[in-house]
């Protein structure tokens, strides 16, 4: 067990061990902006020899009301724990494929059931907030391609499945992350008549034990009527401080998110004009304000409260 520093990059994190700071492989490309916070205690595995990162980051112990959650990290672990604990319910006693090839698609799971082949993706769903799950928590050009393949097996007879796989927390619905991705929350809608959804949720204990916890959280689509509007709140270094400025977009709001670094924004989908409200959330934590400007001393990413500002619009919205 470690304690998080900070993320250099998407797949590097620094990690204070044993009086040491290490660099770990970040095995989830996401975001994952709510999860890693500066003093955030890491469960760390040994990398198998011949790993240019001694050490792998796969889990992220998160502090709440009940006590601390383990939070997994390796996205890809979500596949072998739909094989153990999802597909027996969906297919009792039926074998299941791993990794199935058909023509230049790959799916996670491929199982014969009642003179019908099914097709199944799994999305390892981390971003949990406020009753709420939401998938992706970064554009996923990915994870759309999956679902058109998905579908276009299906038109040829197979039965397609996606299945989210929440791993952490007790929300009380799914939904695709329309904040993040309005790309792949505009795909799901569409595709979901020709789909068959299923969101379940896990939880893990430090020692790596998965159990499943809820086999059927209810999926809410999100309104797509007037889906291209909303808010993209800018962050900036300007020496020794931070400018943080909160934009509206009536129209073009998608166009808008493409624009901004990722890195250094945080979008909130919303059918109507929204800055006032958000602007006092983030005002309050703010040092100072300067013209259309909050300044901060230190980077709002590294700022627990910050970050759960801006989830709190995003999940209560």
């Amino acid at each position: 067990m470690g304690t998080f520093v900070d993320r250099p990059n998407r797949f590097v994190v620094r990690v204070a061990l044993q009086g040491q700071l290490v660099l770990a492989h970040c095995p989830n490309p996401g975001r994952l902006s709510e999860l890693l916070f500066p003093g955030d205690p890491v469960v760390l595995e040994r990398a198998r020899e011949g790993r240019k990162l001694g050490y792998t980051a796969v889990a992220v112990e998160r502090i709440g009301p009940g006590g601390p959650t383990t939070v997994p990290l390796v996205s890809v672990r979500a596949n072998p724990t739909v094989g153990q604990l999802v597909l027996p319910l969906l297919f009792p006693g039926a074998p299941a494929r791993p990794e199935v090839t058909l023509g230049s698609s790959r799916f996670d799971w491929a199982v014969d059931w009642k003179g019908q082949r099914h097709l199944l993706e799994v999305k390892a769903c981390s971003e949990v907030e406020y009753d709420s799950a939401l998938f992706p928590d970064a554009p996923s050009l990915r994870a759309r391609k999956h679902l058109e393949e998905l579908a276009a097996w299906g038109d040829r007879g197979d039965v397609p499945h996606v299945i989210f796989v929440v791993v952490h927390g007790n929300p009380r619905w799914f939904g695709p992350n329309i904040h993040t991705d309005p790309g792949f929350a505009r795909a799901l809608n569409e595709l979901a008549p020709r789909l068959t959804l299923h969101a379940v949720v896990v939880h893990t204990d430090p020692e790596g034990n998965t159990r499943l916890v809820n086999p059927a959280l209810p999926i809410v689509l999100p309104d797509l009527q007037g889906a291209d509007s909303g808010l993209v709140v800018t962050l900036s270094p300007e020496g020794d401080r931070w400018s943080v400025a909160v934009h509206w977009y009536a129209k073009d709001w998608e166009r808008a998110i493409a624009r901004f670094p990722a890195r250094r924004s945080f979008s909130i989908h919303a059918h109507t004009d929204r800055r006032k409200e958000v602007w006092g959330t983030l005002a309050a934590l703010a040092s100072g304000v300067e013209g259309d400007h909050l300044v901060f001393l230190d980077d709002p990413r590294r700022s627990r409260p910050f970050v759960d500002a801006i989830m709190a619009w995003r999940h209560q919205s």
